[in-house]
Protein backbone atom coordinates (compact mmCIF):
# COMPACT_ATOMS: atom_id res chain seq x y z
CA UNK A 1 0.00 0.00 0.00
CA UNK A 2 1.78 3.41 -1.08
CA UNK A 3 1.52 6.35 1.27
CA UNK A 4 0.19 9.28 -0.50
CA UNK A 5 2.39 11.93 1.43
CA UNK A 6 4.81 13.81 -0.01
CA UNK A 7 8.37 12.75 0.10
CA UNK A 8 10.99 15.09 1.05
CA UNK A 9 14.51 16.31 -0.05
CA UNK A 10 16.85 17.32 2.97
CA UNK A 11 15.30 19.47 4.99
CA UNK A 12 16.39 22.67 6.79
CA UNK A 13 17.45 20.81 9.83
CA UNK A 14 17.93 17.23 11.67
CA UNK A 15 14.47 17.76 12.97
CA UNK A 16 13.01 18.01 9.61
CA UNK A 17 15.31 15.33 8.15
CA UNK A 18 14.01 12.99 11.60
CA UNK A 19 10.27 13.96 10.50
CA UNK A 20 10.34 13.22 6.51
CA UNK A 21 8.76 10.08 5.31
CA UNK A 22 10.90 7.54 3.36
CA UNK A 23 10.27 5.81 0.33
CA UNK A 24 9.05 2.57 1.00
CA UNK A 25 11.80 0.42 0.10
CA UNK A 26 14.19 2.76 2.44
CA UNK A 27 11.91 2.80 5.15
CA UNK A 28 11.68 -1.38 5.16
CA UNK A 29 15.43 -0.82 5.94
CA UNK A 30 15.07 1.49 8.26
CA UNK A 31 12.64 -0.67 10.16
CA UNK A 32 15.18 -3.64 10.15
CA UNK A 33 18.12 -2.12 11.19
CA UNK A 34 16.02 -1.02 14.02
CA UNK A 35 14.82 -3.91 15.00
CA UNK A 36 18.04 -5.69 14.87
CA UNK A 37 19.31 -2.67 17.44
CA UNK A 38 16.50 -3.24 19.85
CA UNK A 39 16.90 -6.67 20.02
CA UNK A 40 19.99 -6.65 20.62
CA UNK A 41 19.81 -3.46 23.46
CA UNK A 42 17.10 -5.81 25.17
CA UNK A 43 18.98 -8.68 25.57
CA UNK A 44 21.78 -6.91 26.89
CA UNK A 45 19.95 -4.68 29.18
CA UNK A 46 18.08 -7.89 30.20
CA UNK A 47 21.15 -9.63 30.84
CA UNK A 48 22.83 -6.78 32.76
CA UNK A 49 19.67 -6.28 35.05
CA UNK A 50 20.00 -9.77 35.89
CA UNK A 51 23.45 -9.79 36.63
CA UNK A 52 23.04 -6.92 39.19
CA UNK A 53 19.85 -8.43 40.48
CA UNK A 54 21.79 -11.47 41.33
CA UNK A 55 24.18 -9.77 43.14
CA UNK A 56 22.00 -7.80 45.28
CA UNK A 57 20.48 -11.04 46.04
CA UNK A 58 23.79 -11.96 47.94
CA UNK A 59 24.73 -14.69 44.92
CA UNK A 60 27.92 -13.45 43.47
CA UNK A 61 29.08 -16.45 41.46
CA UNK A 62 25.59 -16.83 39.45
CA UNK A 63 26.08 -12.84 39.47
CA UNK A 64 29.42 -13.34 37.64
CA UNK A 65 28.07 -15.70 35.60
CA UNK A 66 25.91 -13.16 33.96
CA UNK A 67 28.33 -10.75 33.63
CA UNK A 68 30.38 -13.22 31.33
CA UNK A 69 27.03 -12.80 29.22
CA UNK A 70 26.35 -9.33 29.55
CA UNK A 71 30.28 -9.40 27.60
CA UNK A 72 29.13 -11.03 24.37
CA UNK A 73 25.67 -9.19 24.53
CA UNK A 74 27.72 -6.01 24.52
CA UNK A 75 30.24 -6.86 21.94
CA UNK A 76 27.05 -7.85 19.80
CA UNK A 77 25.64 -4.36 20.09
CA UNK A 78 28.14 -2.21 19.52
CA UNK A 79 29.51 -4.38 16.69
CA UNK A 80 26.00 -3.91 15.34
CA UNK A 81 25.94 0.01 16.05
CA UNK A 82 29.56 0.48 14.64
CA UNK A 83 28.58 -1.20 11.33
CA UNK A 84 25.60 1.01 10.88
CA UNK A 85 27.55 4.32 11.66
CA UNK A 86 30.17 3.14 9.67
CA UNK A 87 27.68 1.89 6.49
CA UNK A 88 26.66 5.93 7.10
CA UNK A 89 29.81 6.95 6.68
CA UNK A 90 30.55 4.72 3.14
CA UNK A 91 27.54 5.78 1.68
CA UNK A 92 28.19 9.58 2.43
CA UNK A 93 31.26 9.01 1.15
CA UNK A 94 30.52 7.43 -1.97
CA UNK A 95 27.02 8.87 -2.75
CA UNK A 96 28.18 12.37 -2.00
CA UNK A 97 25.57 12.70 1.07
CA UNK A 98 25.16 15.93 2.44
CA UNK A 99 22.71 15.00 5.53
CA UNK A 100 21.80 17.91 8.21
CA UNK A 101 24.01 16.72 11.44
CA UNK A 102 23.43 18.53 14.34
CA UNK A 103 26.46 18.98 16.60
CA UNK A 104 26.91 16.41 19.73
CA UNK A 105 25.78 17.77 23.03
CA UNK A 106 28.72 16.83 25.88
CA UNK A 107 25.60 16.92 28.39
CA UNK A 108 24.23 13.91 26.66
CA UNK A 109 27.43 12.08 28.26
CA UNK A 110 28.63 10.96 31.24
CA UNK A 111 32.25 10.10 31.13
CA UNK A 112 34.79 12.62 30.77
CA UNK A 113 36.02 11.09 27.15
CA UNK A 114 33.09 11.07 25.43
CA UNK A 115 32.49 14.86 26.96
CA UNK A 116 36.12 15.48 25.32
CA UNK A 117 35.19 13.76 22.19
CA UNK A 118 31.53 15.70 21.92
CA UNK A 119 33.32 19.09 22.91
CA UNK A 120 35.94 18.40 20.56
CA UNK A 121 32.89 17.52 18.02
CA UNK A 122 31.31 20.78 18.36
CA UNK A 123 34.53 22.72 17.92
CA UNK A 124 35.33 20.96 14.48
CA UNK A 125 31.33 21.52 13.90
CA UNK A 126 32.43 25.35 13.67
CA UNK A 127 35.54 25.02 12.00
CA UNK A 128 34.83 22.35 9.13
CA UNK A 129 33.66 24.60 6.16
CA UNK A 130 31.48 22.01 4.41
CA UNK A 131 28.34 20.08 5.90
CA UNK A 132 29.70 16.63 4.22
CA UNK A 133 32.63 17.02 6.79
CA UNK A 134 30.83 17.82 9.56
CA UNK A 135 28.59 14.42 9.22
CA UNK A 136 31.39 12.66 8.28
CA UNK A 137 33.83 13.53 11.32
CA UNK A 138 30.25 12.83 13.59
CA UNK A 139 29.97 9.36 12.62
CA UNK A 140 33.48 8.79 13.04
CA UNK A 141 33.77 10.47 16.24
CA UNK A 142 30.01 8.29 17.50
CA UNK A 143 32.09 5.03 15.99
CA UNK A 144 35.30 5.88 17.93
CA UNK A 145 33.37 6.42 21.04
CA UNK A 146 30.77 3.53 20.96
CA UNK A 147 33.91 1.16 20.29
CA UNK A 148 35.55 2.63 23.18
CA UNK A 149 32.51 2.02 25.44
CA UNK A 150 32.13 -1.45 24.24
CA UNK A 151 35.75 -2.26 24.85
CA UNK A 152 35.51 -0.68 28.34
CA UNK A 153 32.41 -2.76 29.10
CA UNK A 154 34.07 -6.12 28.12
CA UNK A 155 36.97 -5.52 29.60
CA UNK A 156 35.79 -4.26 33.13
CA UNK A 157 32.69 -7.67 32.45
CA UNK A 158 36.16 -10.07 32.10
CA UNK A 159 38.18 -7.94 35.34
CA UNK A 160 34.61 -9.20 37.32
CA UNK A 161 34.63 -12.58 35.95
CA UNK A 162 38.18 -13.08 37.12
CA UNK A 163 37.42 -11.95 40.46
CA UNK A 164 39.32 -8.35 39.86
CA UNK A 165 37.35 -5.53 41.40
CA UNK A 166 36.77 -2.60 39.26
CA UNK A 167 37.31 -0.36 42.01
CA UNK A 168 39.93 -1.97 44.14
CA UNK A 169 39.90 -0.32 47.91
CA UNK A 170 42.83 2.20 48.53
CA UNK A 171 44.97 1.29 51.52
Amino acid sequence: MKDSRPLSARGKSVKDDWRAWLPEDKAQVFREHVHELESSYVMFSVSLDEAIELRQMGQPGKSLQAVGITSGLCKLLTQALVGLLRALSEHAKHYGTIPNAAPLDPANFQGQRGQRSARMSGLLNRVLLSHRLQFLHKVSTLEEMVDDLGKDFRDAAGDLAAGISPNPKKT
